[in-house]
C-alpha cells in the first residue's frame, strides 16, 4: 500500500484541509484591511452635516464633507439628509492640521488638528431659512 502525503481532493480530509486554508487566507486578508483602516499615527473627525437646502424631502439632498491639507482633499464623504438636523459622517485621518469644509451648509471652513487615537468632533448643521 502505498501512502501520499497528499490526501485525494474528493476526501473528507482534503476538504477541511481546503476550508480552513480559505478561512486563513480570509483571516489574514481582514487582519491586513484592519491594519491599514487606523494606525497609532491616525485620529477621527466626526460628526453631523447637512446642506442649506430649506425643507428638503429625506433622501434627495446631500452635503460632501471635505478635508483640505496644503490646498489638496486628502480625505470626503458625501452624506445624503436622511433626518433632521442631519446625518453623521466619520473620517480617519493622519495626525496633523487640516481645515474641514462643507460647502453645501454654507457654513465657514473650520481649521481642526488631528492627534493620534483622539477623536474631534465638528457638526456642519446650516440655521437656513
Amino acid at each position: 500500500m502505498k501512502v501520499s502525503p497528499i490526501p485525494p481532493t474528493g476526501s473528507a480530509y482534503g476538504r477541511v484541509l481546503v476550508v480552513l486554508a480559505c478561512l486563513s487566507s480570509v483571516f489574514l486578508m481582514l487582519a491586513a484591511c484592519s491594519a491599514t483602516k487606523m494606525t497609532k499615527t491616525d485620529g477621527t473627525v466626526l460628526g453631523i452635516a447637512a446642506p442649506c437646502v430649506g425643507l428638503a424631502l429625506p433622501g434627495k439632498a446631500s452635503v460632501t464633507v471635505y478635508a483640505n491639507r496644503d490646498g489638496h482633499v486628502v480625505g470626503s464623504q458625501r452624506v445624503i439628509l436622511t433626518k433632521s438636523p442631519g446625518n453623521p459622517y466619520h473620517l480617519t485621518l493622519p495626525v496633523g492640521t487640516y481645515v474641514m469644509s462643507a460647502p453645501k451648509s454654507g457654513l465657514p471652513k473650520v481649521p481642526v488638528t488631528i492627534r493620534a487615537g483622539k477623536t474631534v468632533t465638528l457638526n456642519f448643521i446650516p440655521s437656513c431659512k
